[in-house]
């Protein structure tokens, strides 16, 4: 069993690995490839406690999550836009099941065209780095470690690094983001992403974002142990 397996078994709660099984069985009914990643492998691989089960699929995101059981699962949104849905299990274990997605910005802060992806393009589409990377779940190879954007260095050396020049521009929203991973997390900014930060301030593109976003940011937040550091 690889080392990562091993982290999953160890550091889930009962109740998250239970749902990380059905939704495995789920996908594997649907022929879909099915990776655990984002914020579930960084809070893992970074010691953290594991809030939200995040996996993404390439395959039919949205079909994986109408074969779960409605006895134990109940979705509490869904976004066919991002072919995606949120959900409740057993009352204690929110997850996101999500389509591999690549993602292109015609303007600051607008709906971004999507399309499907591989899971590789899916993480090289992400905020940070430390969100960029994902374990597969399938059977020809559970446990492998994907993690194309050097994720696993940042979470050893405790930095938050954008992925792209334009990270900020492109979704404003992230300029919240990195100040409540940073508060919570307590890593450092790297250099380049601080410049860009810096940047972005000044370009004033937190005006971009939208009310959707700004919600969803504000709502993230509010559960934060830091949030009063993150606020100020």
């Amino acid at each position: 069993m690889s080392n990562y397996l091993f982290l999953l078994e160890s550091r889930l709660s009962r109740a998250q690995l239970e749902a990380l099984t059905q939704v495995q069985q789920a996908a594997e009914r649907a022929q879909a490839q099915l990776f655990l990643a984002g914020g579930a492998l960084r809070d893992l691989l970074g010691g953290f406690r594991v809030r939200d089960l995040d996996f993404s699929v390439d395959g039919p995101a949205l079909k994986i999550a109408r074969l779960l059981d409605t006895r134990l699962f109940r979705v509490t949104s869904t976004d066919e836009h991002r072919q995606s849905a949120e959900l409740l299990f057993g009352g204690s274990v929110t997850l996101e099941i999500a389509m591999c997605r690549s993602e292109r910005y015609a303007k600051t802060g607008g709906q971004p065209d999507i399309t499907r992806a591989t899971i590789q393009e899916d993480l090289r589409r992400r905020d940070f780095s430390v969100n960029a990377i994902a374990v597969s779940l399938n059977p020809a190879s559970r446990g492998l470690l994907l993690d194309p954007n050097n994720g696993l260095a940042d979470i050893e050396h405790k930095e938050l690094r954008t992925l792209h020049n334009y990270s900020f521009f492109d979704d404003p929203a992230r300029l919240l983001r990195l100040i409540r991973f940073q508060a919570r997390l307590q890593y450092a900014i790297e250099e380049k992403t601080s410049t860009q930060f810096a940047s972005a301030r000044e370009a004033g593109v937190e005006e971009y974002i939208s009310s959707r976003s700004l919600l969803v940011e504000l709502g993230q937040l509010s559960a934060e142990p830091a949030a009063a550091e993150a606020v100020k």
